[in-house]
């Protein structure tokens, strides 16, 4: 009985978000486990709310890809940021986390 409590209270809660806000925030570059973290649910009651309605769930796969873009414009700002050598190659290791996280979210 606890689980369908926390279920519903995790519902509740991201449907006062709403997938507007939802979007929003994924075309601004934050990661599911933040968003649950900022809405107070878990990643797990955050995809479940994704997964139970089709056009949610369609919305959060075009922001998903869509927000790729700005890793790699993110990539590229870091590694032209770069003023020595030190600086670069800490750029060139964002620039390929940015690369690698773009290619998990351009699905």
């Amino acid at each position: 009985m606890k689980a369908a409590v926390k279920r519903g209270s995790a519902t509740a809660k991201l449907d006062k978000l709403g997938i507007e806000a939802f979007v929003e925030l994924v075309l601004a570059g934050q990661t599911m486990k933040d968003i649950a973290a900022q809405v107070g649910v878990s990643r797990g009651g955050l995809v479940h709310w994704l997964a139970a309605d089709p056009d949610r769930s369609a919305q959060a796969r075009e922001a998903n890809m869509v927000s790729a873009a700005a890793f790699d414009d993110m990539a590229e700002t870091a590694i032209m940021g770069a003023t020595d050598a030190l600086s670069l190659a800490k750029a060139k290791e964002l620039a390929q986390h940015y690369r690698w996280r773009a290619s998990k979210r351009d699905v």
